[in-house]
């Protein structure tokens, strides 16, 4: 019908409310609503309102009807308002909230507000409220109302009472003292049975604690409910009965549908049987997988933990074994192969008698953990209470014998699957022994990645050992190395043939011991072979490759470091002694400075071959080029004798001759004449010795300079060739010091007048000029200066 709008009115405690207006039927005339008739039966002595309650009522929809929750009574006789979500949890009330009493203008303005009239609330608070509502419903809906109506309509809505909440609107709006329903004090309540719709969600009634079905006294179970103006009633076998008055009763209600309604309360239950439904699956699978794990796992049966540890054992000491012998001695790369050879195939000692060794003993473990679990699945061992049975007994009780028998079933049935399980663990053993000896592959190849390309100088120990070798060519020679790159790589490829080889030829397992055949079924082994795991393996496959790539490294930087230290001092030595010839050398005739020159050229030479560095460790390559230093070392070395030979053949010719040459010039001057025409003939003989006396000198220099390089050169004079010089010396000093001086003595002393011709000449001079011109003609230029 048609609507009035809302119109505000005081609430009387600080608030505002909205008045609702009548509801008008579709006559005209206003109709009670359900609201109006809860509140017509309401009394301030019979409802303690809590201010939880009182709030709810202020939630009002825009459309003016009040919302309800999505559940609803069977009859839909009380429409209880539902609360927005609030947004703190400080909204929402506690679990026992304060039940203060509200003032009664606070009441009358809220039965105002659902009635739609106005009530002074200066009239006395002793008027009975109840009274006064229905009459004012009464006047504001046009109704005249008589005892025997009202009490006809209660009857009608006594009848038609069918939930809790049906009762509690009834004794709420008629009470229990009298009246028309004054005959009607108790009603009595029971749970609803669950409903169960299979692939439906259960609904929310179904599962509240605060629904209940209104039944006759003969119906009530053995927990149920009774409901009064007074209150809710519950009655439990066994336990206290609790009493709840109504508006607690309809505040816990209320509180527990919105509750209900959030996600959190209203799929706790379902999460919470999920968590444990989870956790209880969990442990099932687990321990369905533990008692799977413990029938399959080896380690867990006492028969063959024994055997398996000490095969692991003896594996790990398998595992121990060095392939390669890696020595901290330098040696050639033939003999570091040899080595390796010898130290894989030593019949003694080899790595493949000690694996040998090791595979007997795994064969002896495998031999014992058969014969164990023969013996045990021949004699099953009996239950320990059958064992501790006397042994005059009478008999043992049904139940034991029962157990007994299931006990010994069930051995039975274990010791069968252990029998078939030896053989399990017997590959299993021989799978172990092939890891390992891959593992040992492995830690071999790392091991001798780790030496070759370490530069540490703990960890970089060489040993392997190479030499330079000089090469004739065209412009002396060229530097090569006596083992090249391509060398390594074949021989480290022979060294992990042997090495695989040497690991392959073991026997297998089942091959040693028939017995351990006949319980694995056949003599085989492995179905992938050392080969083919290695193949495959591309760890190993990169260790092999580093290898080879850092051998060839560090040869090619040896070979450069040779090449760039040698290729000149020796290539200059190989052309020296290609050219020389020492034959043609000494037949040719040379002087003491040409000597001096071809010496210093050989001594720059042998110097420089001194010099260089013919030793170098490039990670685990030793260069050791002293061989071919002392190859050319000879070649300086005999030049230099050839020409020291020929230092002192030229030395003593030049002494010899000098000495010649002193003694002539000696008697030469020593010689005196007797006449004047000898005088003139001496003074022209010791003319020529002063000239010759500068050639003198530089023949005996030149001596000198050869016996004191000799002598620089380490050469032994020889006494003669001493005595020699010692003479040439004795007398270059005699003709110098002596013989030239008292030759020119002689020559001044003796030295003949000049026969002048008489002639008479007139001359007109100055006398003194005539006597000076006399006299320099008659005594000659030197004795007329001495004499002035």
């Amino acid at each position: 019908g048609a609507k009035r709008p809302p119109r505000m009115l005081d609430g009387g405690a600080g608030g505002k409310f909205w008045q609702r207006p009548p509801r008008l039927a579709a006559g005209g005339t206003g109709a009670p609503s359900k609201t109006e008739e809860l509140f017509r039966g309401l009394e301030a002595r019979d409802l303690n309102v809590g201010p939880g309650f009182g709030s709810i009522f202020r939630s009002h929809s825009g459309d003016g009807r009040w919302a309800s929750p999505s559940t609803s009574t069977p009859n839909d006789s009380v429409a209880i308002p539902s609360i927005p979500m609030a947004r703190s949890t400080a909204s929402l009330p506690s679990a026992h909230p304060p039940k203060p009493k509200l003032r009664l203008s606070h009441l009358r303005t809220i039965k105002a507000m659902y009635a739609g009239v106005d009530i002074d609330e200066g009239r006395s608070e002793k008027v009975d409220l109840s009274r006064v509502l229905d009459v004012a419903l009464d006047t504001a809906h046009g109704l005249v109302t008589s005892a025997a109506a009202v009490a006809r309509r209660a009857m009608q809505e006594l009848a038609q009472i069918r939930t809790g909440e049906d009762a509690i609107k009834f004794f709420t709006r008629y009470g229990g003292d009298g009246g028309p329903a004054g005959n009607v004090r108790v009603l009595y309540c029971n749970r609803p049975q669950a409903r169960v719709d299979p692939g439906l969600e259960p609904r929310d009634t179904d599962a509240s604690f605060y629904d209940l079905v209104v039944v006759s006294k003969e119906q009530v179970k053995a927990e149920y409910f009774t409901i009064s103006a007074s209150g809710v009633v519950h009655f439990q076998p066994g336990q206290l009965s609790e009493c709840i008055p109504l508006a607690e009763w309809l505040h816990q209600s209320l509180m527990f549908r919105v509750l209900s309604s959030m996600d959190f309360f209203r799929l706790y239950p379902h999460r919470k049987s999920f968590l444990h439904w989870r956790a209880n699956a969990r442990h099932v699978s687990f321990c369905r997988q533990r008692q799977r794990l413990a029938s399959r796992c080896f380690l867990a049966k006492p028969l063959f933990v024994g055997p398996v540890m000490q095969a692991r054992c003896a594996i790990a000491a398998a595992g121990e074994i060095e392939i390669l012998k890696l020595s901290d001695h330098c040696s050639s790369l033939a003999d570091f192969a040899e080595m390796q050879r010898d130290a894989l195939l030593d019949p003694v000692r080899g790595v493949g008698r000690e694996l040998e060794t090791k595979q007997e003993e795994l064969c002896a473990f495998m031999e014992q953990l058969v014969a164990s679990v023969g013996e045990v699945g021949e004699q099953p061992r009996l239950p320990s209470w059958e064992r501790s049975m006397p042994v005059g007994s009478k008999g043992k009780p049904m139940l034991q014998e029962r157990k007994g028998a299931q006990e010994l079933s069930r051995r039975l049935k274990m010791a069968k699957d252990d029998e078939i399980r030896v053989g399990s663990c017997i590959h299993l053993v021989a799978y172990m022994l092939q890891a390992e000896l891959v593992a040992m592959m492995h830690r071999a190849a790392e091991e001798l990645r780790h030496r070759i390309e370490s530069t540490g100088a703990e960890c970089n120990r060489k040993f392997l050992l190479v030499h330079a070798i000089l090469v004739k060519g065209s412009k002396g020679g060229d530097i090569v190395l006596d083992t090249p790159s391509s060398a390594f790589q074949q021989a480290f490829r022979t060294v992990w043939q042997d090495a695989i080889a040497c690991i392959a030829s073991l026997p297998t397992l089942t091959s040693l011991s028939p017995r351990l055949q006949a319980a694995v079924g056949y003599s085989g082994g492995p179905v992938c072979t050392i080969e083919a795991v290695l193949a495959q393996d591309r760890a190993w496959q990169q260790s092999v490759v580093a290898i080879s790539a850092a051998i060839d490294a560090q040869v090619s930087e040896t070979l450069a470091f040779a090449r760039h230290e040698l290729s000149g001092p020796c290539g200059r030595l190989m052309c020296f002694a290609e050219e020389w010839d020492e034959a043609s050398y000494l037949a040719k005739a040379h002087t003491v400075s040409d000597l001096a020159e071809d010496v210093e050229r050989v001594q720059k030479l042998q110097d420089a071959l001194e010099k260089c560095r013919v030793q170098k460790v490039v990670g685990s390559v030793f260069l050791d080029a002293r061989s071919l230093r002392d190859s050319l070392a000879h070649v300086p070395e005999e030049v230099l004798e050839a020409m020291k030979r020929a230092l002192v053949a030229l030395g003593q010719q030049r002494c010899t001759e000098a000495c010649r040459r002193l003694d002539m010039a000696t008697r030469t001057v020593a010689k005196r004449p007797e006449d004047d025409a000898g005088y003139y003939a001496f003074a022209r003989a010791y003319s020529a010795v002063v000239e010759e006396q500068t050639s003198l000198e530089g023949l005996a220099d030149e001596v000198r300079q050869a016996y004191e390089m000799l002598a620089r050169l380490g050469v032994r004079i020889s006494l003669d060739d001493r005595i020699q010089l010692e003479g040439m010396h004795h007398k270059d000093r005699h003709l110098t010091d002596r013989a030239l001086l008292e030759a020119r003595l002689y020559l001044d002393r003796q030295r003949p007048r000049p026969q002048l011709p008489s002639v008479t000449v007139t001359v007109e001079t100055c006398l003194e000029e005539a006597e000076f011109s006399m006299s320099a003609r008659i005594l000659g230029p030197d004795l007329l200066e001495s004499k002035a």
